[in-house]
């Protein structure tokens, strides 16, 4: 099964989440993904990696987009399409996307991540924020196992 899962630290306390996520890509000391590498794309200059769970149909009507704003594409990578999608149009770039999908974008530079997710919610995502960091999941018990998130209904 294909799920996606990691963390974002706000005061790079991470020695608790480096437990439980075994296999991830440690991009700094703030940010941690676990996903497979196929997923996992970072930009030429290394200061955004995205992340990527998806069934996207239209992918080649994507990168036909991007022609205009002369990026030239290193890679068939569905990931490097998508962030310079986002890099040229913004949060608006996903509203082009066709299929289900969740994507994360870490901007390195500014400590900073976004998480966009299908607009029917064909891929679940599951988040938790807390004192020491940002959990994200396609799967909830996999939340939930990380072990900061409390079993209770927040009122």
């Amino acid at each position: 099964m294909r799920e996606i899962k990691g963390f974002f630290s706000f005061n790079q306390e991470r020695n608790f989440i480096e437990k439980t996520i075994s296999q991830s890509f440690k991009i700094d000391e703030f940010c941690s993904f676990y996903v497979n590498e196929n997923s996992f794309f970072w930009d030429k200059a290394h200061d955004k990696a995205i992340v990527l769970f998806e069934d996207i149909y239209n992918a080649k009507y994507l990168r036909e987009k991007l022609k205009p704003k002369n990026h030239i594409f290193e890679t068939q990578s569905l990931g490097e399409t998508i962030l310079y999608g986002y890099e040229a149009y913004g949060e608006k770039f996903f509203n082009e996307l066709e299929g289900g999908f969740i994507v994360v974008i870490y901007d390195a530079r500014k400590k900073e991540m976004l998480l966009a997710r299908d607009k029917i919610g064909k891929k679940p995502l599951y988040y938790y924020q807390g004192e020491k960091g940002f959990l994200f999941s396609s799967n909830l018990q996999d939340l939930l196992n990380f072990g900061i998130v409390k079993k209770e209904i927040d009122r």
